[in-house]
């Protein structure tokens, strides 16, 4: 998604994710892991309207990207 919206690796953004409670609970428990993988400063388990949405194992997960 870094690509698509034209980021650079050195640019620090927020990756805001909506789905199900499974989801929310899984990146809440490895939200450090998570942020380090995917190199974002923040990341904001919510309802995300703007976003891509994403098929992960069965479950549907929309994940929006933006710099801070």
């Amino acid at each position: 998604m870094r690509k698509e919206a034209d980021f650079v690796v050195t640019d620090h953004i927020t990756v805001s994710v909506s789905g199900s409670d499974t989801i929310k609970a899984l990146l809440a428990a490895d939200s450090a892991d998570f942020r380090s993988a995917v190199l974002c400063d923040e990341l904001k388990l919510e309802d995300v309207s703007d976003g891509k949405e994403w098929d992960i194992n069965g479950e549907t997960v929309t994940i929006s990207v933006a710099k801070r």
